[in-house]
């Protein structure tokens, strides 16, 4: 049995110009043997608040369930489930279907109950390092929300597990992304102590207050100064991750603003915490 064969009948939305969200319905027919024959029919353009759902073919190395948590069809999520796709199925990006539910282009509105479906015990995922050591927690803390981060404490995930090659915590990914609110729910007391975040350094000397200076997020930058983070902090000289112009050199927060044009922001988050 095709693991598309539980969709054969329905009706779903795919886009076909992702940046104008123009969509197409597609209806999912049986096929000749490999793989499904999908019937589409133009619809145009459609809100932002549509329930988006990409076909395997624009998800490389991707499984009909990956593609469904992507979409955050629970529906369809529930049917390929009953119809035995695993949770615990592991693609060649070293992905399980969980990791699809945060995505830098598509927020996903049921993020939550996917999570909770995902929760299967003894899986042990939510620790599982992909190939550059991100964990789900990891890609939470840079595309979700802070209702996921508090979703997934709750199921254990660990905000401790750093990455292979630059360290980095799931909060280091928050704040590179300018994530305000997994930030918040990061930098709690309760999940790391302010001592904690001030010491906290990456393979490169980079405190949290360099990367935020790199992202430009002012409210980011702002509470990690009034947490304590001193503007004068330098990094290691270093190649790592870092733009030819930099390479070798002990910098400043204001030293990486300047260099990736935050600097604007920068200053207005020192106004802000003086």
């Amino acid at each position: 049995m095709s693991s598309w064969d539980p969709l054969i009948g329905s009706e779903l939305i795919i886009p076909v110009c992702h940046s104008q969200r123009k969509l197409e319905r597609c209806s999912i027919a049986a096929g000749n043997g490999r793989g499904p024959k999908f019937n589409l029919r133009k619809m145009g353009n459609v809100s932002n608040s549509s329930v988006v759902l990409r076909t395997l073919l624009t998800l490389p190395c991707s499984s009909p369930l990956n593609t469904a948590f992507f979409a955050g069809d629970v529906e369809i999520v529930r049917t390929l489930l009953r119809a035995g796709a695993e949770l615990e199925y592991t693609n060649c990006r070293m992905w399980t279907s969980a990791r699809y539910i945060f995505d830098p282009e598509c927020s996903n509105r049921n993020s939550i109950e996917l999570l909770d479906i995902s929760a299967t015990p003894g899986l042990g995922q939510w620790d599982a390092q992909d190939r550059v050591g991100w964990t789900i927690l990891h890609r939470a803390a840079a595309y979700g929300q802070g209702r996921d981060i508090r979703k997934m404490l709750n199921l254990q995930a660990s905000p401790r597990i750093p990455t292979f090659q630059l360290n980095w915590l799931p909060i280091c990914c928050a704040v590179s992304k300018g994530n305000e609110s997994t930030f918040d729910v990061l930098a709690s007391p309760d999940v790391m102590s302010q001592r904690e975040i001030i010491k906290l350094r990456d393979t490169r000397g980079w405190t949290l207050l360099h990367l935020a200076a790199q992202s430009g997020s002012v409210a980011i930058i702002t509470k990690l100064l009034k947490l304590g983070h001193h503007p004068y902090d330098t990094t290691d000289g270093c190649t790592m991750k870092v733009p030819d112009g930099l390479k070798m050199k002990e910098l400043t927060p204001g030293d990486i603003a300047h260099w990736h044009q935050t600097l604007d922001a920068y200053e207005q988050a020192l106004k802000n915490a003086s």
